[in-house]
């Protein structure tokens, strides 16, 4: 009995043993299973990780090359800011024989031939737009060439000294308010004999040159027409006044009649405006005063440490004039047809420049104008401490706020013109599509080889060797 038993239990042992066996066999099937799973699935996310890593590092190289090839791009750029266009070109060698000519016709050396401007009704940019062009024309001529200006409004030798050209009218010369103030609206006086007397009204290409024997349009007269020839069979007379505010500096050059001529001289397209303004004016110290010495000091200062000033101007328009208007209301805006924020897009677009200047290493600064003293407060907030600009300026017209007053119109011109000095000091320049102001300031610079020019309503999108070519900017507004 006892041996049975025993039998039994060793077979029940033996059984339950193999049962053991068998059920970790299984087990340890399964783990091995699920470690050959998961040591799979491991393997396909390294995989995956790894792909998304040389990804992100191929994308991360590519960035960094276009970064560098940026920054190689600005520093190459900004390097030639500091080479003057007048360097390569220059102004000719017109000056000396012109200045013979118009003291011998002053004197009485030579036969009577003047070209007297008449400055018009509008700003100083406008006047300086229309004196510029109507000096070429007396050039072409061989014309000595007189300003003067009607009692309602101030001369330029207020603002500036007028080199080499008179403000002074000889004696027995057709000077009178009503032939001054009416050469666009009235009739010209019968009695007046053409031979010894013309003028010509030469201002947007809409309004007709009303003492033309022929009437022609401003571009037909300098972009189409011989100049000898103008006015047509009087083109020998003696005084020929013209007024205007349109300036062909620039677009003269397609002139088939005198394009070489120019070139000749020594005059080019992107230089004649300047050189022309240089050899006419040269801004008086009544007309920078403490503040503009001041921000002159400045900006001279910054660009001898290497910076780069990058200019900014924002034109609001005339309503800005009025010390009531509150800018920056949006009512107040919006009746007037304004957006709110007339200057954030410049502000973008001047950021945006000077980000890339600061990528290649240098310093950025700001300097900033506007027809409106909210505006420069706004901007000194908005740059902070790289800003330059004069808070405390009260932007003025002589045909808006002030014409009452003589004293004030000379010190709107005053400011206006220490405004374009300052700001041709820049070596970039954002200015407002719809002014003239920014523009002539850009072209009076010879900080570089090029214009660089702005257009502020272009924002964030503005950027380094984008700038606008002068062929564009000339075209708008007044013209250069």
């Amino acid at each position: 009995m006892i041996e049975g038993s025993n039998n039994r239990y060793i077979r029940t042992g033996w059984v339950v043993l193999i049962w053991m066996v068998l059920w970790c066999s299984t087990a340890l099937a399964d783990v091995d299973g699920f470690n050959r799973s998961l040591a799979s699935s491991v393997v396909k996310t390294t995989r995956a990780e790894r792909i998304a890593a040389r990804a992100a590092s191929d994308e991360k190289r590519r960035t960094e090359r276009m970064f560098l090839k940026e920054v190689a791009f600005t520093k190459q750029y900004l390097k030639k800011l500091n080479i003057s266009r007048f360097e390569r070109f220059g102004c000719g060698s017109w000056q000396q024989r012109y200045g013979k000519l118009h003291a011998n016709i002053l004197a009485g050396r030579s036969p009577p031939r003047f070209l007297i401007s008449i400055a018009p009704p509008q700003g100083l940019a406008d006047r300086i737009s229309g004196m510029v062009t109507q000096f070429i024309f007396a050039l072409i001529t061989k014309r000595a060439f007189l300003h003067v200006a009607p009692s309602t409004s101030p001369p330029m030798d207020d603002v500036y000294y007028l080199r080499n050209i008179e403000s002074k009218m000889p004696v027995n010369f057709m000077f009178d308010d009503d032939l001054l103030m009416n050469l666009t609206f009235a009739e010209y006086p019968s009695w007046v004999d053409k031979n010894k007397v013309v003028g010509m009204y030469l201002n947007a290409g809409s309004i007709k040159s009303q003492y033309l024997a022929v009437e022609k349009r401003n571009r037909e007269v300098y972009l189409e027409s011989d100049f000898n020839t103008i006015p047509a069979d009087y083109a020998h007379t003696k005084q020929l006044y013209v007024t205007g505010n349109r300036g062909y500096s620039f677009a003269v050059f397609q002139n088939d009649f005198h394009r070489q001529q120019l070139i000749d001289m020594g005059l080019r397209q992107e230089t004649t405006f300047k050189c022309i303004f240089d050899y006419m004016f040269k801004l008086r110290p009544e007309s920078c005063d403490r503040s503009c010495q001041s921000i002159k000091r400045q900006i001279l200062h910054e660009k001898a440490m290497g910076s780069i000033v990058i200019g900014v101007q924002v034109r609001v328009g005339d309503v800005a004039f009025n010390k009531d208007f509150d800018l920056l209301n949006a009512t107040a805006m919006k009746s007037i047809g304004v957006k709110q924020k007339p200057a954030q897009s410049s502000f973008q677009c001047a950021r945006k420049l000077a980000r890339q200047v600061e990528n290649a290493g240098r310093k950025a600064m700001y300097y900033f104008i506007s027809d409106s003293r909210q505006l420069r407060k706004v901007a000194k907030k908005f740059f902070g401490s790289q800003l330059i600009t004069d808070e405390l300026a009260e932007p003025a017209h002589i045909f808006e706020n002030v014409q009452d007053s003589r004293s004030a119109q000379i010190k709107a011109l005053r400011s206006s013109a220490s405004d374009i000095h300052l700001f041709s000091l820049a070596h970039l320049h954002v200015i407002t599509r719809t002014s003239g102001f920014g523009q002539k300031a850009a072209f009076l610079s010879d900080q570089s080889n090029k214009i660089h020019v702005f257009y502020g309503d272009q924002g964030s999108k503005c950027s380094l060797g984008t700038h606008e070519s002068p062929e564009h900017v000339v075209i708008n507004w007044s013209g250069v």
